[in-house]
């Protein structure tokens, strides 16, 4: 399965000390090199062992989809269409709906993660320790 994320879903769970949560649920996760950028500004190192930095290739569809959406944001839709990518994680508004007809699934962090059988029983063991 092929996972892209913005930097919203890691930032927000790097600031609540659970980023380990995406290397659990998804194994690796694949960034474009503007999420990686902004994760290096505010000093969330890229870990190659889980984290891949793959480009957008086709430059005029970014730079369409930049006029709308958070270069991140519009960067991670366009390697996720590129990629057929299985999931794609955004938590931003604007971003899931410029999705819809791509046939990725479109998921919110929180919601991905909570709905996840692997993320309860990890909750859980978390929780009892």
């Amino acid at each position: 399965m092929i996972v892209v994320s913005d930097t919203s879903p890691i930032l927000n769970l790097s600031i609540v000390g659970r980023l380990e949560l995406l290397r659990s649920l998804f194994g690796k996760i694949v960034l474009p090199p503007w999420v990686a950028a902004e994760l290096g500004r505010h000093q969330i190192e890229v870990e190659a062992s889980w984290m891949r930095v793959v480009s957008a290739q086709d430059r005029a569809q970014l730079t369409e989809l930049r006029q709308q959406l958070d270069p991140g944001e519009a960067e991670a839709i366009i390697v996720a269409l590129e990629l057929q990518a299985s999931l794609i994680l955004i938590d931003e508004q604007r971003g899931p709906s410029r999705c819809g007809g791509s046939g990725s699934g479109i998921h919110g962090t929180a919601r991905r993660i909570l709905g996840s059988e692997g993320a309860r029983s990890y909750i859980r063991m978390q929780a009892d320790a």
